[in-house]
This record gives structure tokens, C-alpha cells and sequence, in this order.
């Protein structure tokens, strides 16, 4: 028996692609990152991250979230513009 690459239609089950809207996409990469937090891995990092900040800034609260929001925009930003780099390099099979 000869195995044969199918694409994601297993994982689409049957919903074509352009059902699949933007905001869908989205709402689903959200639920995919709150799940991300639940992973092990992740919940030594929380702590030392917040720890990371709030030691920054010692008496400056202020500064201390302005640089915890820059932190999270940067990573937002980084990812953004990897994600927006690949499609030229994407191969299309239709």
C-alpha cells in the first residue's frame, strides 16, 4: 500500500479555505497561545520575567509596565514580521 501526502484536508474537516476567515485565524492563534501557557515549560518563565521587570524599575512602577509592554509589543512585532516574510517562499499546489 503506497502512502500519499494529503494535505491538511484531515484537518480541515471539510471546511474549504475561504470559509476560514481572518478573525477566525486569529481567535484561533489566541486560544492557541493561552494554551501555550499551560505547557510546564512556560510557568518558570512567568515569574522570572515579571521579577525581571519589577527589579528594573525598582521605585518607578511606571516605568516598570512601560517596559513590560514594550517587551510584549517587540515579540508581537518579531513574530509578525517573520510570519509576513514566508509567504514569497510558500509553495502553492492548486
Amino acid at each position: 500500500m503506497e502512502a500519499r501526502y494529503q494535505g491538511t484536508e484531515g484537518f480541515r474537516q471539510g471546511r474549504s479555505s475561504e470559509n476560514t476567515s481572518l478573525l477566525y485565524i486569529f481567535l484561533m492563534g489566541v486560544v492557541g497561545g493561552l494554551l501555550a501557557l499551560l505547557t510546564p515549560c512556560v510557568w518558570p518563565i512567568i515569574p522570572m520575567t515579571v521579577s525581571f521587570f519589577l527589579k528594573r524599575a525598582k521605585d518607578d512602577k511606571k516605568k516598570g509596565i512601560r517596559d513590560a509592554i514594550t517587551y510584549g509589543i517587540s515579540i508581537i512585532v518579531i513574530y509578525m514580521a517573520l510570519a509576513l516574510s514566508l509567504p514569497p517562499f510558500s509553495a502553492r499546489t492548486s
